[in-house]
């Protein structure tokens, strides 16, 4: 909200000076919407990467500057109320814009890897070893796609994408990183 106040300068005449009310932080903008959309502290938390009290913290600082609750809090769940919902859609929808019109002015995230890969090999071969990728490099953030059973990703959402094939996508450097040995399995009775 804007206020206007009137001063004189020097020629004596008068000057609109605006203030303008702090916004709220957005970090807990961010976790509040997180929390909305997952309907659990502990979900967002997960979803942020960050821990369950890191979150709870962000939630009670921003009702400590809105005044108001943002949460009904039960034994062993959450409710929002109209406020904290209303302020959750409002917050969404402006990270969403955000979000969009950086998309659409193809401007890349700081440091982050967009990566799409078969969703077996995330699980088996590259989720192990990301402790020690993130070790080394803790300031790329990586987002992670993960597909069942589709060779070709959706275009122009990835940095780099590990799939099955034999290459030949066009547009695109390719590498292979390894062989698949496949083979039958069956009950021994079959033999």
């Amino acid at each position: 909200m804007r206020k206007s106040q009137s001063n004189s300068n020097k020629s004596g005449i008068e000057l609109e000076k605006l203030t303008t009310n702090r916004l709220p932080n957005l970090n807990g903008l961010r976790v509040l919407v997180a929390v909305a959309r997952n309907n659990s502290f502990t979900l967002a938390a997960d979803a942020l990467g960050v821990t369950q009290s890191a979150v709870s913290k962000q939630i009670s600082a921003l009702e400590v500057e809105f005044g108001q609750a943002l949460f009904r809090r039960y034994h062993r769940r959450i409710e929002i109320t109209s406020f904290g919902q209303r302020v959750a859609d409002l917050a969404g929808s402006a990270f969403a814009q955000i979000e969009t019109g950086l998309r659409e002015m193809d401007v890349p995230a700081p440091d982050q890897i967009r990566l799409f890969g078969d969703a077996d090999f995330l699980e088996q071969w590259l989720f192990p070893r990301l402790p020690e990728f993130e070790a080394l490099h803790p300031t790329i953030r990586i987002s992670i796609t993960a597909n069942i059973g589709m060779n070709n990703p959706p275009e122009g959402e990835w940095d780099c994408a590990v799939i099955w094939g034999r290459g030949g996508w066009n547009g695109c450097r390719f590498e292979a990183l390894m062989t698949n040995r496949v083979f039958p399995v069956a009950a021994p009775s079959y033999f």
